[in-house]
């Protein structure tokens, strides 16, 4: 999984180096927060937290490295499962002035945490769709975020619907 994993993080450092700076934006690292429902079919219904550090590459788009760590609990505490989801997108942003939609690609993993006997973890390929909207001092994000988790001997679906804020 780390090789699968180091193709897109050396493609995005290059980009990073070689993008012309953005006037309207700065390159001023931006930190994201928020809380997702994630729907899978290895693990079904969880709730979870969600972090994301972003930089602006030029006006349209901008490299993010961030994680998801989910919580299936519905089945019970005793039964829960424990799920951490890195990944590095390269997000566009469409124009907009107070608020405007966005969409990302990238890659990651699917790393469940705790029962060693369950082996369903495995890379991902990772779409988003959201929206980003203005505030005082800091903006309101929310976005659908399917994945596609790849397996050893089958694909698996994961789809996260975030809402968050970016300071």
């Amino acid at each position: 999984m780390k090789q699968s994993l180091a193709l897109p993080a050396v493609l995005a450092a290059i980009l990073a180096a070689y993008a012309p700076s953005g006037e309207a934006q700065s390159r001023t690292v931006r930190f994201g927060t928020g809380t997702h429902l994630m729907v899978s079919t290895v693990d079904g219904v969880g709730l979870g937290l969600t972090g994301r550090v972003s930089m602006p590459l030029n006006d349209d788009l901008s490299l993010a490295i961030g994680s998801g760590f989910t919580g299936f609990l519905f089945g019970g505490t005793e039964d829960a499962e424990w799920l951490l989801t890195p990944q590095v997108s390269l997000i566009v942003t469409l124009p907009g002035i107070m608020k405007a939609p966005y969409f990302a690609f990238g890659a990651g993993g699917y790393l469940p945490l705790g029962d060693p006997g369950r082996d369903r973890a495995g890379p991902t390929i990772n779409f988003a769709a959201g929206y980003v909207r203005a505030l005082s001092q800091s903006s309101l994000y929310y976005e659908v975020n399917p994945m596609l988790i790849l397996e050893d001997n089958r694909i698996d679906i994961a789809l996260p619907v975030r809402i968050g804020v970016i300071f």
